[in-house]
């Protein structure tokens, strides 16, 4: 090969290499505002390819993660990111009704002490209707979602995924020239067979997002749609309480009086954002 042609052959390779570098720099930032504005009740790090730790600090981590995860579990290193984050998980237990739960555990340190935060996760599966197909469905939900508004907010997500009529913006008014969204759901359409989702969907919030798991492969990238929880009837899935004790939303002269909080929500204007989607890395 001549001189100019490996000349050329590495600004090639270079420029190859810059690009890939730039992308994961992007989807990166985007998976990280993703995690930090969410609503979750706990924000969970992001899937990692790289990691180790001695069998003495993964000991160590594992002893600090039992403290707070049920006794008699067993524990799994499931996410290690690095050498400073991590995610612990137990086994699924099966209950009634199809319904599973298990917990996770999510790690840090900055020197040599793990700090380690606790959430509850729940799967439920489910034959849904998605545009007068029925479809297997299994939703995960974590412990500060509604359990009520799981199915309801899956079914007008996935509805809205299978509607090739359905255009979405991109959340945050970020611009996508190449109209992704027609383009990934052209060529990832809903199969036949189970799909996993997980929903959020928390009391008070106006908005639950639906994270399309596994449905897009290899492409390695996830879509989450953001829409309201109250449904186009008006209709809120989450259960109503007259009255919230020990909640007080009105001041009346020098005494406090409790007064049913939803009712003053609901006499309010709500701007209701409308649905928009999010690419993710898993």
């Amino acid at each position: 090969m001549l001189v100019g042609e490996r000349i050329h052959a590495l600004e090639g390779k270079l420029e190859q290499r810059l690009t890939q570098s730039t992308a994961t720099l992007l989807l990166g930032s985007v998976f990280a505002l993703l995690v930090t504005t969410s609503n979750h009740a706990f924000a969970r790090i992001g899937k990692c390819t790289m990691g180790s730790l001695t069998a003495a600090e993964e000991s160590l981590l594992l002893a600090t993660a039992s403290r707070i995860l049920p006794k008699h579990a067993d524990l799994v290193v499931s996410n290690l990111c690095g050498s400073t984050s991590a995610e612990i998980t137990t086994q699924k237990i099966a209950a009634r009704h199809g319904v599973s739960h298990w917990w996770v555990a999510n790690c840090r340190r900055d020197s040599l002490e793990w700090v380690c935060d606790r959430i509850q996760f729940q799967e439920v599966e489910k034959r849904l209707v998605i545009r007068g197909t029925p479809q297997q469905v299994a939703m995960t939900f974590d412990e500060g979602t509604v359990p009520e508004a799981v199915e309801p907010v899956a079914t007008r997500a996935l509805s809205i995924y299978a509607d090739p009529s359905t255009q979405l913006p991109f959340c945050g008014g970020i611009q996508d020239p190449g109209n992704r969204w027609t383009t990934l759901r052209k060529e990832h359409p809903l199969q036949e067979g189970k799909v996993r989702v997980h929903v959020t969907a928390q009391p008070y919030a106006d908005l639950g997002s639906v994270l399309l798991d596994e449905v897009i492969q290899p492409d390695d990238v996830q879509i989450e749609i953001k829409l309201p929880i109250i449904g186009p009837d008006k209709q809120d899935p989450r259960p109503q309480k007259e009255r919230i004790s020990g909640q007080k939303c009105g001041i009346s002269g020098t005494s406090s009086v409790a007064v049913d909080c939803r009712t003053v929500a609901s006499a309010l204007p709500i701007a209701v954002e409308p649905p928009c989607w999010m690419a993710m890395a898993p």
